[in-house]
C-alpha cells in the first residue's frame, strides 16, 4: 500500500485500544469490559512474516478471566489472495502463541470497482483425500461498516484517521477530524495521527493539500518522513543487489530514494513531471532528500510545490 501501509502501521502503534474495542464489538463481545490491551511483536523470527498487529486483550468479569488474542490486518482493497494470506498469518501467530485462542479480523479501506460481490471472510481448501480446511475471519468494510458521523461523535482518536474511507465521509468531516486531533497530546502522538489522516484524506480527496493543514512544528514530530526515506533506501539496496556490485548498491540506493520522491511529486504534479524528477534527483544526498520531503509535506498548493522544487534543485 506504500504511503497507506506506513500510515496504518502508525495507527495500530499509537492507539491499539481503539482497535481492540472496534474488534471486540464486531466479535459480539462487550467492549466496555476492556481493562487492558497490549500490542505484541508482529515479526515472528521463525517465518520472518510481518503481521499488521496482534493484540493481547484483557476483559473484566463477567467478560473473560483469561486474555484473548486478536489478529488484525488492514488492506487498501480486496484481492483474491487476501483470505489465503490472512490464514497464513493467523497460522504463524497461532503457533507462536502455542494454541491460545486467536481471532482474525480484516479492515478493508476501499471498495474495489472490479469486485462484484462483497468480500467474504473465509478461506476454504479441499484435498483429494476428502478433508476440507475452513478458516473464518471478520471483514470490516470501512465504506459500509464504519460511519463518519459516528466516529466523530465517539471521538476515538485512533480511529479518526480512517474517516475518509467511511460511510458519509466528506471534506468537511475530514476537517472536523483534523480539528479534533489537533488537541491530542503529547505532540508526537498528534503528529502521527494527523499525518495518517492527511495521507488517507489525500487518497480519497486528492485535490486538497491536507498535509499543509498541519503546522510545520507538529509535522516535524512525525516518523513518516523517516519511513519514506527508509522505503527509498530499501528499494535502492534491492536495485543495487540486482546490479551485483558494491558500487551498484550505493548507486541503487540513490535511485531508489529518487523513485520514491518522484512518485510523490507525480501524485501532485502529474506523471510526466515525476518522470523528469527521477533524472533530476540523480546524485542527490540525504540532506536534499529530507528538504524535498518536507517541501512535499508543507507546500500550500501545486504552484508553491513547483516553485520550491525549482529553488531546491
Amino acid at each position: 500500500m506504500g504511503e497507506l501501509d506506513i500510515a496504518t502501521k502508525v495507527l495500530l502503534r499509537e492507539d491499539p485500544g481503539a482497535y481492540a474495542r472496534l474488534l471486540l464489538d464486531r466479535a459480539g463481545l462487550e467492549a466496555s469490559t476492556l481493562v487492558g490491551v497490549r500490542a505484541e511483536e508482529t515479526v515472528y523470527a521463525a517465518s520472518e512474516r510481518r503481521l499488521d498487529k496482534v493484540l493481547r486483550v484483557e476483559l473484566a468479569p463477567p467478560g473473560r478471566c483469561e486474555p484473548i488474542w486478536l489478529h488484525l490486518e488492514i488492506e487498501a482493497v480486496w484481492r483474491s489472495d487476501v483470505p489465503r494470506r490472512v490464514h497464513r498469518y493467523w497460522s504463524v501467530a497461532s503457533e507462536a502463541l502455542e494454541g491460545a485462542e486467536l481471532s482474525s479480523f480484516l479492515i478493508l479501506l476501499k471498495r474495489d470497482s472490479r469486485q462484484r460481490d462483497d468480500p467474504r471472510g473465509s478461506f476454504v481448501r479441499a484435498t483429494t483425500g476428502g478433508t476440507t480446511l475452513a478458516f473464518g475471519f471478520v471483514v470490516i468494510r470501512a465504506w459500509a461498516d464504519l460511519d463518519a458521523s459516528e466516529l466523530l461523535r465517539q471521538g476515538a482518536t485512533g480511529l479518526l484517521p480512517l474517516l475518509p474511507y467511511t460511510f458519509g465521509a466528506t471534506e468537511r468531516r475530514v476537517d472536523e477530524a483534523m480539528t479534533t486531533l489537533a488537541v491530542t497530546r503529547p505532540l508526537a502522538r498528534r503528529a502521527e495521527l494527523q499525518g495518517a489522516l492527511a495521507i488517507f484524506a489525500g487518497d480519497v480527496f486528492p485535490h486538497e493539500d491536507w498535509i499543509a493543514r498541519i503546522p510545520k512544528e507538529v509535522l516535524m514530530k512525525s516518523t513518516t518522513l523517516d519511513r519514506l526515506r527508509e522505503m527509498g533506501r530499501a528499494e535502492g539496496r534491492a536495485e543495487g543487489k540486482a546490479e551485483g556490485k558494491a558500487e551498484g548498491q550505493a548507486e541503487g540506493q540513490a535511485k531508489g530514494q529518487a523513485k520514491v520522491l518522484a512518485a510523490l511529486i507525480a501524485k501532485r504534479l502529474g506523471p510526466e513531471v515525476g518522470a523528469d524528477w527521477v533524472r533530476r534527483l540523480a546524485g542527490a544526498d540525504d540532506a536534499l532528500f529530507d528538504r524535498l520531503i518536507m517541501l512535499l509535506a508543507t507546500a500550500r498548493d501545486d504552484d508553491a510545490l513547483a516553485a520550491g522544487l525549482d529553488e531546491l534543485v
